[in-house]
């Protein structure tokens, strides 16, 4: 059986989304290594679509790779710490990280085949689809397409599109007693943390609701007088505040077992969505739902939230809702601006509730033409969407 390497040095959110293309490629009957940071190798082994792990430890090679000068000592560092398969063994090595070291690793393997990030001389080439959709974004330009299904066209043109399975098994809501509610607090990105003050909001609101613990998860601690340590502080019986005292494994462990989690576009609530809980993401400081929304059915963003009362009350309605439905977001009404998943046959598009279905022609059409015409030459994406989508 061929093997297929998947090179991921990304994030812990990317790591996730990575899934779509590595669900392909099992798919077409191949033995899929997943190559990435050793802080992800124990969650990545959980995935159903990879055969393989490799870890590496990034932190610790991160001086060897900015340099071009120290690549040739950090691909020898590499070959020590890896089970590198046997030349000519690798089909088809897949670069999805914008980085150098990873496309002369790729070389290294001596595949049949390259596919996303490759290199031209001394040059990282960028994949024609990403050169188009970025161009776009540039031009504040929106684009229907999500960069999961972007990695996953890699793969050839085959249609395949589902929804990915659950890490684990969830036991039903109503079988337990509070309905239980996670906070993802922070994230890596500095420009897409909630207000803190919002949260406390959120918190108390929340807290309104009779029944309903929350737990509090994040990777920075917070002083005890900041708004939402006083907000916790004040109710120890139904907040469980464990912000900094978690590890991946652990925070991923205590996820797996809530009801519904709310937080930015970060690893956490990327990570909850892979379970298969219902989430509910606020997307703003330049994540968009359309390019990185939760790759799950069970879903619904908030896009460019104002950090007011008033949204305070839309997401515990949207909560409210979700509790009556046992996690469900059927309830939450389609007047509404929230944007909700589904799946077409090239893979996941977000769509806005007050104007579902307006822009689904113009939509598929440009999926299409990106994902299926993957050339140099092909029109490119920006021209594309100045003629048949409006600036979301």
């Amino acid at each position: 059986m061929p093997d297929s390497i998947v090179i991921q040095w990304s994030r812990l959110g990317d790591v996730l989304q990575t899934r779509v293309l590595l669900q392909r490629l099992k798919h077409e009957g191949e033995r899929v290594i997943l190559c990435c940071d050793a802080t992800y190798a124990k969650l990545a082994e959980l995935f159903p679509e990879v055969d393989e792990v490799w870890p590496v430890d990034l932190s610790q090679l991160a001086s060897l790779a900015k340099h071009r000068l120290t690549h040739p000592e950090f691909l020898e560092v590499l070959t020590t710490l890896l089970p590198l398969a046997e030349p000519n063994e690798t089909q088809t090595a897949f670069v999805l990280s914008r980085s150098l070291p990873a496309a002369l690793f790729a070389e290294m393997l001596q595949p049949k085949a390259m596919r996303g990030y490759t290199r031209s001389k001394d040059e990282l080439r960028t994949p024609p689809q990403l050169v188009n959709l970025e161009q776009c974004l540039r031009e504040g330009i929106q684009v229907p397409l999500h960069i999961a299904d972007v990695w996953a066209s890699y793969a050839g043109h085959s249609s395949n599109a589902q929804w990915l399975k659950p890490l684990c098994h969830m036991r039903p809501c109503d079988t337990r007693g509070a309905f239980q509610i996670a906070l993802v607090c922070d994230t890596g990105e500095k420009n897409r943390m909630i207000p803190e003050v919002w949260l406390a909001n959120l918190l108390e609101q929340l807290l309104s609701t009779e029944e309903l613990s929350i737990c509090l998860i994040g990777a920075e601690a917070a002083s005890s007088s900041s708004p939402l340590s006083s907000v916790a502080n004040k109710h120890t019986k139904r907040v469980n505040d464990l912000r900094a005292n978690t590890g991946l494994m652990q925070a991923a462990e205590l996820l797996s077992e809530q009801d519904l989690v709310i937080g930015s576009d970060s690893g956490g609530l990327h990570l909850a969505a892979a379970f298969g809980l219902p989430v509910i993401g606020l997307y703003f400081g330049g994540a968009h739902c359309l390019q990185t929304g939760p790759y799950a059915r069970s879903a619904i963003v908030f896009q460019e939230p104002e950090w007011s009362e008033h949204t305070v009350n839309e997401v515990s309605e949207v909560v409210g809702a979700a509790i009556q439905c046992h996690g469900d977001f059927t309830g939450v009404g389609k007047d509404t601006d929230l944007w909700r998943p589904a799946l077409d046959e090239f893979g996941l598009m977000y769509e806005c509730l007050a104007s579902e279905g307006e822009d689904r022609r113009k939509a598929q059409q440009l999926r299409r033409s990106t994902l299926k015409n993957c050339e140099c030459d092909c029109l490119p994406l920006s021209e594309a969407c100045s003629t048949s989508m409006q600036t979301a």
